[in-house]
């Protein structure tokens, strides 16, 4: 168990022996599933109003269509638990990891803005006979924790009128493969701070993003045991053997190699540049105070840092899905990150065309189901759509 997932309970009760005897769910408002999800040891479970649970969620706060997070034995609506009080939050940091690097939040992302607030998760814990009793959240301010109203918490959440994403199985389905059997302290240290990296920040709070997204990327390191000198042509070279192997047995992958390697330089100087750029934030907000307006956005890093812990932390088990992410990634390259999220219409029907990161970010979840159906003519077209979108590349980079 990791110590930094440890969460402060002394709002919920300043007794854990009574605690202990009191029931409690772990409840996510912004989030709503029609089926239980299951993962590896944890899952999500829709909110059933004729639960013997339900009574445990308060009516005066929350909507009650949201999704409740379950760990191994423990069911909602059983009693608290301090290990598995942990256990909840240290899988919901493996399942925003999981969702984000499959589902990056873009301009024209179906769901809109997502953030990891979006996956905020409320201990609920059965009242009190006291009927004093209020629900209660700490809040820090970096000099003591506070124990505010959860009703007016969550009003002042709500406010923002972040909308509820409907999810599917199919949205985490890179939780497993990224998150099993990675017990090295500094590789979850990493996913955390990554996951930080996607919460909302206002117009004046958001400077220290480059510095976290830069520390979780030397964290990273350390957990791989790489040279912090050349880790970027490490990781390239370690990428481009993956894509040569499974290249031999797989059409869609060779085809896409051949563009990859013709464009090596490019690749490579993109993504020298893409870290590079945040070291160099990094270093003036915490070596000289000044802050960075150019990198409120991290784009570049939210898109491949899991890539770069799929590449040195899953390799072996990276399959032709796995395969196909990591060479639209690297085609994604092409195309400077400032570039990313900007479309064009259509002259000939006047629709929006998608950008890039849209470009990137539907084929990594469509073009595997396409191979999978034995969609050849479909697969077909969807690799001269790629082609095309790469090709053009070459214009803006002459």
């Amino acid at each position: 168990m990791n110590p930094n997932t440890e969460k402060k309970i002394s709002d919920l009760d300043d007794d854990e022996n009574i605690l202990n005897k009191r029931r409690i769910i772990y409840y996510l408002p912004l989030v709503s599933a029609q089926e239980t999800i299951a993962m590896s040891g944890f899952r999500l479970v829709p909110f059933r109003e004729e639960s013997d649970y339900s009574n445990l969620l308060p009516r005066d706060i929350f909507q009650r269509n949201g999704t409740l997070l379950e760990i191994g034995d423990f069911k909602s609506g059983d009693f608290f638990e301090k290990m598995a009080d942990q256990e909840i939050y240290d899988s919901l940091e493996k399942i925003k990891f999981g969702y984000f690097s499959l589902n990056p939040s873009h301009g024209q992302h179906i769901y809109g803005y997502v953030s990891s607030e979006t996956f905020e998760c409320f201990r609920l814990v059965e009242k009190t006979p006291d009927p004093s009793f209020e629900h209660k959240v700490s809040l820090s301010n970096g000099m003591y924790h506070f124990s505010h109203s959860l009703v007016k918490y969550y009003q002042a959440r709500s406010a923002m009128e972040q909308r509820q994403i409907s999810v599917v199985p199919e949205d985490f389905r890179c939780v497993d493969f990224l998150t099993i059997d990675i017990t090295d302290a500094n590789a979850n240290s990493a996913m955390r701070l990554y996951n930080k990296c996607w919460g909302t920040y206002s117009l004046h709070s958001n400077y220290d993003k480059a510095l976290l997204a830069r520390v979780s990327i030397e964290t990273a390191i350390k957990a791989t045991g790489a040279n912090k000198q050349n880790f970027i042509a490490n990781f390239l070279d370690d990428a481009l053997r993956l894509i040569a192997k499974t290249g031999k047995s797989s059409l869609v992958i060779s085809t896409l190699e051949e563009k990859i390697t013709s464009r090596k330089e490019r690749i490579q100087k993109a993504l020298e540049a893409g870290v590079l750029d945040l070291k160099t934030a990094r270093d003036k907000f915490a070596h000289d105070g000044v802050q960075d307006l150019n990198h409120i956005n991290i784009p570049f890093y939210l898109i491949w840092f899991p890539i770069y812990w799929m590449v040195k932390f899953k390799s072996e088990k990276m399959t032709e899905n796995e395969h196909i992410r990591l060479c639209l990634f690297l085609c994604l390259l092409n195309y400077h990150p400032n570039q990313w999220q900007i479309f064009k219409i259509s002259k000939e029907n006047f629709r929006m065309k998608r950008s890039s990161l849209d470009i990137y970010a539907h084929y990594i979840r469509v073009l595997p189901v396409y191979l999978k159906n034995k969609r050849d003519d479909v697969v077909d077209i969807t690799l001269k759509s790629i082609i095309k979108w790469i090709n053009e590349s070459d214009e803006i980079a002459s």
